[in-house]
């Protein structure tokens, strides 16, 4: 299963025909916060990049609604990357729940049909991106499946709301696509594992939204 985060334009406009074309199956998780609006997600760090509307950058905007259930309508499964895409583990429960179930409301609300997967922002077990107390609040809010970002193949009996996934980057040909289906770098898991409780994070993790003249509202 192809997994893509955020819900950019570009997923859109790149991503989406080639899924379509081969008929791939693929789950896109929103965050749901930032459909419809016109400026990028606060975590890119995009200062100085031209973001706006035919900019050379405009790839990283959001997806509209219009864009969402095109998608949604045509084989592509929608999951809830949160409502503000900062990591769970940075806020009290209180506030992790209103991410978590608010999210879901604004996908189903937008989509109408159900939506019970789900992918932690950031998604470190290491630098506390999720625990068992996210989890217990993900199961009671009705989701049955959660993504994070440990590397790894998931395999039947796999804790289905600590789901690992393999990442793929432009510079993967043919061979190391293989070797990473087959497990050859499931053992990076460990390493970064082991870094991520070493290392300080440099990640913008807790960044809210900046309200501009001009943003949509979901």
């Amino acid at each position: 299963m192809l997994t893509f985060d955020d819900g950019y334009r570009d997923q859109f406009v790149n991503a989406f025909p080639v899924l379509r074309r081969y008929r791939l199956p693929a789950i896109v998780f929103l965050v749901a916060g930032s459909i419809g609006r016109v400026n990028a997600l606060p975590h890119l760090s995009l200062e100085g990049a031209d973001v706006r509307e035919g900019g050379p950058a405009s790839g990283w905007l959001p997806l509209s609604w219009e864009q969402v259930r095109e998608m949604a309508g045509n084989g592509i499964a929608i999951g809830s990357h949160a409502l503000s895409h900062r990591s769970l583990g940075s806020m009290s429960l209180r506030e992790a729940e209103v991410e978590i179930r608010r999210s879901r409301e604004i996908l189903e609300l937008g989509l109408g049909t159900a939506v019970d997967l789900f992918a932690y922002p950031f998604g470190s077990e290491a630098y506390g991106d999720f625990d068992e107390r996210i989890q217990r609040i993900l199961r009671a809010a009705g989701y049955r499946a959660a993504c994070t970002t440990v590397v790894g193949r998931s395999r039947p009996g796999s804790d289905a709301l600590a789901l690992r996934r393999i990442p793929m980057e432009s510079r993967d040909g043919p061979f190391r696509v293989r070797c990473k289906l087959a497990g050859a770098y499931d053992w990076v898991a460990t390493v970064k594992t082991f870094w991520q409780r070493l290392a300080p994070r440099e990640d913008r993790v807790d960044v809210p939204w900046i309200d501009r003249p001009g943003d949509a509202r979901v």
